[in-house]
């Protein structure tokens, strides 16, 4: 897990960068929290929430993200949204992470979508992670390199 936000309210968190995790972020009954200009990448889920509203995310890079940049902005048209819906019923019945990113529990997720005012939204996220943290992770994937190398 690289952030857990866990019963907060009213923090900002920005200019991190979250990279190879499990979980990138997760909002467990979280509120009026914002999340702006973080970099998430390379982790298996971007970030999940469950009983959480009111939070703000907006211009965070997330690498699985759709994007598209019509009017060349550095910003996508596409919002990045964040659906508690597999998240919510694996609470029920926790046997169903066995079927974690499977292709019918992706379809099953498109097709059952969690209402409006449960699920998180970055409306403007960005297209490209900023340099500073593209360079932070490339010099980290050389490290280990040189670690796996030695």
């Amino acid at each position: 897990m690289g952030l857990e936000i866990e019963r907060a309210r009213d923090n900002t968190i920005s200019d991190n960068s979250i990279n190879t995790n499990f979980i990138g972020i997760q909002f467990s009954s979280a509120k009026d929290n914002n999340v702006t200009s973080n970099t998430f990448t390379g982790n298996v889920n971007d970030a999940q929430a469950a009983e959480s509203r009111a939070n703000h995310l907006s211009e965070n890079y997330w690498d699985n993200a759709w994007k598209l940049d019509l009017k060349e902005t550095g910003f996508s048209q596409i919002n990045y949204r964040i659906d508690p819906f597999f998240l919510s019923l694996t609470k029920d019945v926790p046997e169903y992470q066995l079927y974690f990113q499977s292709p019918g529990m992706n379809l099953l997720q498109k097709m059952l979508k969690s209402a409006d005012d449960k699920t998180l939204v970055d409306k403007k996220p960005l297209m490209r992670a900023s340099l500073g943290q593209q360079e932070d992770n490339r010099l980290a994937s050389n490290g280990e390199l040189w670690i796996v190398g030695f």
